[in-house]
């Protein structure tokens, strides 16, 4: 199974919008689902700031239903955050995994990039899995209220070899 990552568009909001809708991703994730698509669309903008992407995620046979979605954003010189939502009806597939790699090809083309950070909840284990198997190592856990119950964040960081020097997208 292949992936396709398609910088977001406004025409992309709705499918986006009702992919988030499922009761499920909110075990893991911090935020309510978005009580609109506009409310989608703004917290979106706001989590990416400048200089970052938000991408659809497609299965290449089945382009038109995304499946999920990923963005990265700019956290300092030379450092980058990545995230990733899967759709309910595709977890236990390898779509998480096959996103992180499609992130970080996207971050080595990136000149000055030397450094990939994500976080997983502490009970996501499939998220954590698919960024160990993308070769991120634990760097260390910061506790959430942002939840019901008190919970921990685990960080993740991916030194990218040789990425400082790739020219192939300009800086950041």
């Amino acid at each position: 199974m292949s992936i396709i990552l398609r910088p977001l568009e406004d025409a992309g909001i709705p499918a986006l919008f009702e992919l988030l809708q499922h009761y499920d991703l909110y075990r893991y994730l911090t935020f309510p689902p978005p009580r609109s698509m506009e409310e989608l669309a703004l917290r979106l903008e706001v989590d990416v700031r400048s200089g970052g992407q938000v991408f659809t995620v497609h299965r290449e046979d089945a382009p038109e239903r995304p499946v999920g979605f990923c963005r990265y954003r700019v956290e300092g010189a030379g450092r980058c955050n990545v995230g990733y939502t899967i759709g309910r009806d595709f977890w236990r597939q390898g779509y998480a995994t096959r996103v992180v790699a499609a992130l970080i090809e996207e971050l080595i083309c990136r000149r000055g990039v030397v450094e990939v950070v994500a976080e997983a909840n502490i009970d996501n284990v499939a998220s954590i899995r698919a960024l160990e198997k993308n070769g991120f190592l634990y760097s260390g856990a910061t506790a959430t209220t942002l939840k019901f119950e008190p919970s921990y964040e685990l960080e993740y960081s991916l030194r990218l070899e040789g990425a400082a020097q790739s020219d192939a997208a300009g800086p950041l």
